[in-house]
C-alpha cells in the first residue's frame, strides 16, 4: 500500500528535478532535514521536499478529499555581504514558484494543484546568526479517494 502524502512529496521532487533553474540542485524527498555548516553541505543550494500536513474531509462513506501540504525548503550558505548574496537564492525561490504553480504531478496524476505559499521568504534569524539563506514554500495538492 502506498502512502498518499509521501507519494505526492516524492512526485514534487521529481517535478523540481525536471525543471530548468538559474542554479543547479537536486531536490530530494526527506523525512527530516538536517544539514551541517561545518561539513560544507550548504556551500551549494540544497532543496529538500517533506510532508507538512494532510487534511481529510469525508464527503460520503466512499469518497474523501485529501489536501496534502508539502514543504519545499531552499537553503544556501551566503557570504558576508548578505544584502547582495540573498538576491540569487530569492530569485531561485521565485523560479521554483513559477515552475510549480498549477503544475500537475506526472507520478500522481490524480492529485490537483491547489496553492503555493512562500513563508518565510527568508529566515532573517538564521541569515544573521548562521549566514544561511533559508526559504520555505508550502505547496498544496488535493486528491480524491474513494
Amino acid at each position: 500500500m502506498s502512502n498518499l502524502s509521501i507519494d505526492i512529496a516524492k512526485a514534487v521532487a521529481v517535478e523540481l528535478n525536471e525543471g530548468t533553474f538559474s542554479d543547479t540542485f537536486t531536490a530530494a524527498w526527506k523525512p527530516y532535514v538536517k544539514f551541517s555548516l561545518q561539513s560544507g553541505d550548504l556551500d551549494s543550494v540544497q532543496v529538500s521536499v517533506a510532508v507538512k500536513a494532510r487534511t481529510t474531509v469525508q464527503y460520503s462513506r466512499e469518497v474523501s478529499q485529501n489536501d496534502v501540504s508539502i514543504m519545499i525548503g531552499v537553503q544556501k550558505k551566503v557570504g558576508k555581504d548578505r544584502d547582495v548574496d540573498i538576491i540569487a537564492p530569492c530569485d531561485l525561490v521565485e523560479e521554483i514558484i513559477d515552475h510549480m504553480a498549477g503544475r500537475a504531478l506526472a507520478d500522481v496524476p490524480y492529485a490537483r494543484f491547489v496553492s503555493i505559499e512562500n513563508d518565510p521568504i527568508y529566515d532573517s534569524v538564521q541569515l544573521i546568526e548562521d549566514g544561511v539563506f533559508t526559504s520555505v514554500l508550502t505547496i498544496v495538492y488535493m486528491a480524491m479517494k474513494g
